[in-house]
């Protein structure tokens, strides 16, 4: 067969290595405490990539290490879908402040390249990379009269600190400060010197941590002085009255402490830190007893802290002369330390399917033998608007369940679709009440979500299409609403994807980061009235049809896949391409290969018989394969190397349908115009231009 009177063969069948996905970016820099406000990425580029799509996941808790557990996949969303450049500059705090949670988080960043012009698939996401805030110094404390001569001002470690600034100011807001010190990163405490004319004065220490890239925003206030000379003693004994600061009253607290002896009249100042707040507030600054009654703005749930400062006033000078503060703060060995009664800090409430409702409820505050002498009473109402002024039930803790997780739990013998618990001590003092729970509703059931199935919606920008969830309400039970969830694994990762409750059996979810070959779970949760719930349905999964362009890009992954194993095509001689050959499926079936002299052409035949490479995620081989395909790809071209193609494959798999090639055209060899016939299973056929899938 000479090719001056055929056709090349070369030119019909062309082997040519065609790009489908890129390659992740490498070098993915991520900052670690160079920013107070914001995280600094950057990578390299990738070849053949447009843009970048990042995306993020929080961890809000340290690790027993005090390092941060590497999220799972689920954790992770799209921050940011198109990036050109290669650095994103993440804003986690715009306003930012001492109190500020973001600064124990961690910061967790994945990258993947794209190239939506040319329909490349996106590349796989890097590796994920940590990265966090740089805080500023926390539990800044200062010396309350230890010494005449000098202030210590002490903190914790700032990781990545090179250096820290300490500042001091006489407004209790710290406003106005003038810096008084700088140390070295491997220091966290400086020593204020104080001459004669500062003794007795209060000052208000800020702390600055910084390294090369950043400094932070400042630390809390924290107050300090030092004493002056023959300033009264430090007072002793400081502590909460028994029976009116533990539990014992619902708005107050009493604290006492011993006298100060001095020469002249003493006074009394009286300060409270809380476990919610370490700045000191000034209750009084002026008392003259040795007892004080707090009463302003106490709050159930929280500890509060007392210390006491004595003062006289010097004959000489009439200036107010402070001694030291008293020992009783928060990490004092004995601290004054008290709280008001609460109720339960969380509630809530379950039922089986004989109808018996369970409580379930935790306290935040008292040591166990003050819980020990507590019981709780039990209300319930047929309304969420009642008064619940029926009592169903006073209980001990003596005849409560303690759950696994420090919850208690009491089954009822009463049952009211509402319920609220209050505290009561001893004495017989009740709380205010607790917020309201009502017992969550049962499952929903029959969970289905559909595959490959036509939604009358636009697919997303990867090309695939909305997946339909349908349930049935529990058999036994009426929800007030349904919130839906969703994950790429079976047993974690769930998210909630309803921004609120709906009423109806079914949501169309059109996943935006949904992608070709993966599947999704969805679990429903039933909810009440109160927008609570806690038993979810069982996980179904399903995956969304795709776009007539992206079903040809997913199909040709195996037909290009397949075209690589033959030998005949691609060798370089054209005689050498003739004859027949036979390749397997990695998974299952054949391509079978004939290309012979047909007239002053050339007829290339290759035929599929149940053909698959890919298993569905790449995963599991229970789930099957992602095409399973069975047809014929036949070529006739004539000697100027042009004709036309025929034949029809037929899919299985994760994507049923037929792909048709009666439409395309060869040109100089190769396909050079037409079109391909794509029909997905439930869809009319739709014409795709004769480049989709060999971009």
């Amino acid at each position: 067969m000479g090719s001056a009177n055929n056709a090349s063969l070369g030119d019909v069948v062309v082997g040519t290595e065609v790009i489908t996905q890129l390659p992740p970016p490498a070098q993915v820099s991520v900052s670690r405490g160079n920013s107070p406000s914001a995280v600094l990425l950057s990578w390299s580029s990738v070849s053949g990539a447009v843009s970048y799509c990042l995306e993020r996941a929080v961890v809000t808790a340290r690790n027993s290490s005090g390092g941060f557990d590497e999220p799972s996949e689920e954790e992770f969303s799209t921050i940011n879908s198109c990036i050109y450049g290669t650095s994103y500059t993440d804003m986690i705090l715009s306003d930012p402040d001492y109190g500020a949670d973001e600064y124990s988080y961690g910061y967790f960043y994945r990258v993947s390249a794209e190239n939506t012009r040319e329909k490349y698939d996106s590349s796989e996401f890097t590796e994920p990379r940590c990265g966090w805030l740089f805080p500023p110094p926390s539990a800044v404390k200062a010396d309350l009269g230890q010494s005449a001569t000098e202030i210590k001002v002490v903190w914790d470690k700032v990781t990545n600190a090179s250096w820290y600034e300490i500042y001091r100011s006489t407004d209790p807001s710290g406003i106005g400060p003038v810096r008084v010190g700088r140390v070295a990163g491997n220091q966290c405490w400086f020593k204020n010197a104080i001459g004669e004319k500062d003794q007795g004065i209060e000052f208000y220490y800020i702390v600055y941590a910084g390294n090369s890239s950043a400094k932070s925003v400042s630390s809390s206030v924290a107050l300090g002085y030092a004493i002056v000379s023959g300033s009264p003693t430090r007072p002793g004994n400081v502590a909460v009255v028994a029976g009116s600061g533990r539990g014992d009253s619902l708005a107050s607290i009493s604290v006492t402490w011993s006298p100060v002896v001095a020469e002249t009249d003493i006074s009394y100042s009286v300060y409270r830190t809380s476990s919610s707040d370490s700045s000191f507030t000034l209750l009084s600054p002026s008392v003259s007893s040795t007892g004080y009654t707090d009463s302003s703005g106490l709050e159930p749930g929280v500890y509060y802290y007392y210390q006491v400062q004595a003062w006289t006033i010097d004959p000489e000078t009439a200036q107010k002369v402070k001694g030291p503060m008293s020992d009783s703060g928060p990490s004092s060995a004995a601290p004054a330390e008290g709280f008001i009664l609460g109720p339960p800090s969380a509630i809530a409430s379950l039922k089986d399917g004989s109808g018996v409702h369970t409580l379930r409820w935790t306290i935040s505050t008292g040591s166990d033998a003050e819980r020990a002498s507590w019981s709780y009473a039990i209300y319930g109402d047929s309304s969420e608007a009642g008064a619940f002024s029926t009592l169903v039930e006073k209980v001990s803790p003596s005849s409560l369940t303690v759950a696994d997780d420090g919850w208690y739990e009491r089954a009822m013998a009463t049952s009211y679709p509402f319920y609220k618990i209050r505290t009561v001590n001893a004495a017989g003092l009740e709380s205010a009440p607790s917020a309201i729970t009502a017992p969550a509703p049962f499952a929903a059931e029959g969970v289905s979500v559909s595959r490959h199935a036509y939604i009358d919606a636009d697919p997303n920008t990867s090309g695939v299409y909305p997946v339909k969830i349908e349930w049935s309400k529990p058999s036994s039970d009426d929800p007030a609403g349904y919130l839906v969830y969703r994950s790429t694994k079976a047993d974690s990762g769930f998210r909630q994807v309803t921004e609120e409750p709906i009423t109806a059996l079914s949501y169309v979810d059109d996943n935006p980061v949904a992608k070709a070959g993966k599947r999704y779970f969805y679990k429903i949760l039933t909810i009440n009235t109160l927008s609570q719930g806690s038993n979810f349905s069982a996980p179904a999964y399903g995956w969304g049809a795709l776009s007539h362009e992206q079903y040809m890009r997913e199909y040709n992954k195996t037909v290009m896949g397949s075209q690589g194993k033959l030998t005949l095509m691609h060798k370089t001689d054209d005689m050498a391409k003739l004859g027949s050959e036979t390749v397997s499926g990695a998974i299952s079936g054949t391509l079978a290969y004939n290309a012979a002299v047909q007239g002053l052409g050339a007829r290339v035949k290759m035929h599929y018989e149940n053909y698959a490479d890919l298993y569905i995620e790449s995963t599991d081989t229970a789930l099957g394969p992602v095409f399973r395909i069975t047809g014929d790809t036949n070529t006739t071209a004539s000697m100027d190397a042009s004709g036309t193609m025929d034949g029809t494959v037929a899919c299985e798999g994760m994507y049923p349908g037929n792909v048709y090639y009666d439409n395309i055209k060869i040109k100089s060899g190769a396909a050079g115009g037409g079109t391909y016939g794509i029909q997905p299973e439930g869809f009319p056929r739709r014409e795709v231009d004769y480049t989709v899938g060999n971009e």
